[in-house]
């Protein structure tokens, strides 16, 4: 019996960690969201892109995207008002198409390198997405999404940052508020759109 209550603790563990702060999910060809992201440095990662600014203030969003050929996939990085004057990406969305219609520039990237963690990926059933996102699901305009809150104090290097502009006392206080959203639309061929972004608030 002890033997038995071993293995399922080491199981839960990291399943429990998964559903607690989604951060797992926030990277996908090697560019992981945060504030040290921009879409600058996506663009020297693949290659210079067109971002295309919509929107204003709250509506506000700036995109770069790209295409996948080998896995008919347009990847597109994102930034908002949060991303303040940089850019900073914010998230990134994955649409299967079989044309690249916007033109925009091609990664030369394998199928697999577009899978994010705990198998998550185009393609997969609507069961299985439920399944590796836990319960909390909510249904909104066609997209099925789940948030994950978690906090988080500042590293050293954040707090030298904020100190400039704050009193040393307060921004040893400041903790990161952060959200990590995940939506996902299905058609009959399985998850046709993928959609992964992170704000990190005070």
């Amino acid at each position: 019996m002890k033997i038995l209550v071993l293995i399922f603790v080491a199981v839960a563990i990291p399943m429990a960690t998964f559903a607690g702060n989604g951060e797992e999910m926030t990277k996908i060809l090697g560019v992981k969201l945060g504030n040290d992201t921009t879409l600058r440095d996506v663009e020297k990662r693949f290659g210079k892109g067109r971002v295309i600014e919509t929107g204003e203030a709250g509506e506000y969003k700036a995109t770069v995207c790209y295409y996948v050929p080998k896995c008919q996939t347009k990847v597109e990085f994102w930034s908002d008002e949060l991303g303040g004057d940089n850019h900073d990406v914010i998230g990134f969305t994955l649409t299967r198409t079989k044309k690249n219609v916007t033109s925009c520039p091609v990664i030369n990237a394998s199928c697999e390198e577009l899978h994010l963690a705990n198998g998550l990926k185009l393609g997969m059933k609507k069961s299985d997405f439920t399944k590796t996102l836990g319960s909390g699901i909510e249904s909104v305009e066609g997209f099925y999404q789940k948030g994950f809150e978690s906090r988080k104090p500042l590293t050293e290097k954040e707090r030298l940052k904020m100190s400039k502009t704050l009193s040393s006392a307060i921004a040893s206080d400041l903790i990161w508020d952060i959200v990590v959203f995940v939506r996902g639309a299905f058609n009959r061929g399985g998850l046709d759109i993928l959609q992964v972004s992170k704000t990190q608030t005070f």
